[in-house]
């Protein structure tokens, strides 16, 4: 399977990975407080905005607990919970800023889908993480 190809190709690079980790999170942080109207249209498409925030916390939650892998559940939950955290913090500075930005529950709701999915394929695929010692 090419995921468990792409994981174990990663666990041999996990500096690259960290990388790649801080370089995410600098872009969510970069879209989610830029001024609306310099963001691309979505052409019509409903909804696609709650895609979006879906995607990016999906990819952001893989890639921290993958980064900062562990077998305890209490170490995952809190690494997602820090994410969440963030992802409301972002929404609330939304809603402060003069772009034409606004806080947004249903924004969040989709990154909590996003960080809830991320967690289950990471559930799923850890058996083929190195083991830590």
């Amino acid at each position: 399977m090419m995921l468990t190809k792409i994981i174990r190709i990663a666990s041999k690079h996990l500096t690259l990975i960290k990388a790649f980790t801080f370089v995410w999170f600098l872009v969510i942080t970069f879209l989610c407080i830029v001024p609306q109207d310099e963001l691309p249209e979505a052409g019509g498409i409903p909804y696609f905005d709650k895609f979006v925030h879906f995607t990016l916390y999906f990819i952001f939650s893989i890639l921290s607990l993958f980064v900062f892998s562990s077998d305890k559940m209490s170490t995952k939950i809190l690494i997602l919970a820090g994410i969440f955290v963030f992802s409301f913090l972002i929404e609330v500075t939304q809603g402060i800023m003069p772009y034409g930005r606004t806080f947004s529950v249903t924004d969040l709701l989709a990154n909590l889908s996003g960080i809830l999915a991320g967690l289950l394929l990471f559930q799923k695929k850890i058996k083929y993480l190195p083991s830590q010692q």
